[in-house]
C-alpha cells in the first residue's frame, strides 16, 4: 500500500488527500520496524499545505504532535485549528487531553464537556 501511494504521489505531488493518506498509514504501521513518526508528521503537514481546510489531517498532525513528541504546544495548536474547521469529537478529546498534560484543567474540563456537546449535536443530525 505504501508503494502504491508513493508511486500516486510521484505522479500527483500536490495532492492533499494523497498526503493525508500517505499520513495515516504510515502511522497505522507505528509497531512496525522502520516506522517513523516523523513520516507522519511530515506527511500530515504537507496535506495541510495542500489542503488547508482538512481538519482530519489537523486532526491527525495534532495527535501525532501529541502521541509521540510530547509537544503540546503543537498538538493544541492544531487541534484548535482542526475544531475551527468543523472537526468533531475526537478533536475536543485530543485538545481536552493535550491541555491535560500542560495542567491547564479547567480548560480540559470545559472541552470535555463541548466534545458531549459536539457528539450529541452530530448524533441529532444522523437521526434527522
Amino acid at each position: 500500500l505504501l508503494a502504491l501511494l508513493r508511486s500516486a504521489l510521484q505522479s500527483f505531488p500536490t495532492s492533499g488527500e494523497l498526503w493525508y493518506l500517505f499520513g495515516v498509514v504510515t502511522q497505522l504501521w507505528d509497531r512496525e520496524p522502520g516506522f517513523r513518526a516523523s513520516d507522519s508528521l511530515a506527511a500530515y503537514q504537507k496535506a495541510i499545505d495542500y489542503d488547508p481546510t482538512n481538519f482530519d489531517a489537523c486532526e491527525n498532525l495534532a495527535y501525532v504532535y501529541d502521541t509521540y513528541f510530547d509537544d503540546f504546544p503543537n498538538a493544541q495548536k492544531h487541534f484548535r485549528r482542526a475544531i475551527e474547521l468543523g472537526a468533531g469529537a475526537d478533536s475536543y478529546i485530543g485538545l481536552a487531553r493535550v491541555l491535560a498534560q500542560m495542567d491547564q484543567m479547567k480548560q480540559a474540563l470545559e472541552m470535555l464537556a463541548l466534545a458531549i456537546e459536539n457528539a450529541h449535536v452530530r448524533a441529532k443530525e444522523l437521526v434527522a
